[in-house]
């Protein structure tokens, strides 16, 4: 549920971690200048620091392939903390990095810390919306997601992310019209599979066809196109 429920992380990784770096360059840049200009501004020494460990902590996620980079970047996060208790992203990004390690109550916690914080803070429901999918509990990821749409109706993900968990309810329409709201968002692969299976549990033939031809096209994961192709093979035998 867990890799269903984020299918643009590994998709958009990369494209993350090119993020992160020019932020990075540009953001050590400015950084530099102002403590050059201002070298015992207390306000520049601290906006340094919290800038570089929230910097480490980001790469650490992004860059991490066996786990053991997510330590590092809780504990990086924490020291964002630390510096600022009053900094709703720095719990955010904490949570992911319990999120991606499974440690969903952990994440939780730290998403409901971040909400408290900002109640207006669109991320922090998105994400603790895809915890709750992560437990299994769809009502109440419906729920954040719909909150997510309220503050941003253009937050794309929130209408994927809810759409697959009104798929895992069984409600197929709902989850349809979810997908076709946001256009399939960032031609992602696996939301057409799963609207595809969504289709097909309403009888829509040749919309699922359609749909899982569009997926096996986009597809970069081999898991994914055999069980994409198997289904297939099955509704055009």
């Amino acid at each position: 549920m867990r890799d269903k429920l984020v299918t643009v992380r590994g998709s958009k990784l990369y494209l993350s971690k090119l993020i992160v770096l020019s932020i990075w360059t540009i953001g050590s840049l400015g950084v530099t200048i102002w403590l050059a200009i201002q070298p015992w501004n207390p306000i520049a020494l601290f906006t340094g620091m919290l800038f570089l460990v929230t910097c480490i902590g980001w790469y650490s996620i992004l860059t991490d392939k066996d786990g053991k980079e997510h330590d590092k970047a809780i504990a990086d996060f924490s020291k964002a903390i630390e510096l600022d208790p009053a900094d709703a992203k720095a719990y955010r990004n904490r949570g992911l990095a319990y999120y991606y390690k499974r440690e969903y109550d952990k994440a939780m916690a730290d998403f409901n810390k971040a909400i408290d914080l900002n109640p207006e803070y669109a991320e922090g429901y998105y994400n603790r919306g895809t915890a709750y999918g992560a437990k299994g509990e769809y009502d109440k990821a419906i729920a954040d997601f719909n909150k997510v749409i309220d503050l941003d109706p253009e937050y794309a993900l929130a209408y994927g992310t809810r759409g697959l968990a009104y798929y895992y309810k069984g409600e197929y329409d709902k989850a349809i019209a979810d997908y076709n709201k946001v256009g399939l968002y960032a031609e992602c692969a696996r939301a057409y599979r799963t609207r595809g299976f969504a289709y097909t549990k309403l009888g829509e033939k040749e919309k699922a066809i359609s749909d899982f031809e569009k997926c096996i096209e986009l597809s970069e994961n081999p898991a994914l196109t055999q069980e994409v192709q198997e289904m297939l093979d099955k509704l055009r035998a």
